[in-house]
């Protein structure tokens, strides 16, 4: 999974494992291509999920206020998409869309210009993506806390610590356990880490048609 991270990594992570019931899986290059790391990736994502029906991957693509404004949860999102694709109908042309253009509103908010062709007609609409800034914890493949994590902040302490590697992990766990009062107390499995992902992500936060359509 590519992201714009800061990754300190002590073992390899676990790959993606898609399911096995799309009915269109993904290409080789689409499946290298999956991630957040940017907006556009963000898009061919929800392009190569939404094409293979990979609904969990779909999901994934949303951004917390997408999820709220559409009232979905990972519970019931197989249900709740059918609403959503009903009312959105061009979100299942979605995979064969192209890119016209990308431009910033306001730092952590870009919109796409993309154009959604289907039958004799096309429609032009804005993807708008947000972005989050998060940290993983896992033990071996248990995700032991995930959050929000402001990245500037962490990067600042990764600064200040020493040289050795695992140092700057350190500065990394302690930035953790110091913004994010929901994290257990990662000193108890201090031993047990295999990976520590801090990094940003971009999601899905709007999908609208232009307004001049």
């Amino acid at each position: 999974m590519f992201r714009s991270t800061l990754l300190l990594v002590l073992a390899l992570a676990a790959p993606v494992v898609l399911p096995s019931c799309a009915t269109t899986p993904p290409t080789p290059a689409e499946l290298v291509a999956v991630g957040f790391r940017a907006p556009e990736q963000t898009f061919r994502t929800f392009q190569a999920a939404v094409g293979a029906d990979l609904i969990d991957l779909e999901y994934r693509c949303y951004a917390d206020e997408f999820k709220r404004e559409w009232e979905i949860t990972q519970g019931n999102y197989r249900v709740a998409r059918k609403q959503l694709f009903d009312e959105i109908p061009w979100i299942r042309r979605i995979s064969r869309a192209e890119v016209l253009g990308q431009s910033e509103i306001e730092p952590g908010l870009v919109r796409l210009d993309a154009r959604v062709t289907f039958l004799f007609q096309s429609v032009d609409v804005e993807v708008y993506l947000s972005r989050t800034d998060f940290y993983e914890l896992w033990v071996g493949d248990e995700r032991l806390s995930d959050g929000v994590l402001q990245f500037t902040d962490v990067v600042s302490r990764v600064s200040e610590g020493g040289d050795a590697p695992w140092d700057r992990i350190e500065m990394v766990l302690a930035a953790i356990e110091l913004e994010s009062p929901l994290a257990p107390n990662i000193a108890q499995r201090l031993d047990e880490i295999s990976e520590v992902i801090v990094g940003r992500e971009w999601r899905i936060a709007g999908l609208r048609l232009k307004a001049d359509q």
